[in-house]
């Protein structure tokens, strides 16, 4: 029974550190996309200000 218990809490941590492992991935993708979301705003709103502001540019 002893040996049972052992190999089901082996499974289990097993089980944990794969979801873990996958919940990183995850993780590092959103991270990817949202500075890739923040890169294209902050271009969006250079070239919103460069538009307002053509004056400033020319000079």
């Amino acid at each position: 029974m002893r040996a049972l218990k052992l190999v089901a809490k082996e499974q289990a941590d097993g089980l944990i550190s794969k979801q873990a492992s996958l919940c990183a991935a995850k993780l590092a993708v959103l991270t990817a996309c949202l500075d890739d979301v923040a890169d294209e705003s902050k271009k969006a709103h250079n070239a919103a200000e460069e538009e307002e502001t053509p004056e400033a540019t020319e000079t």
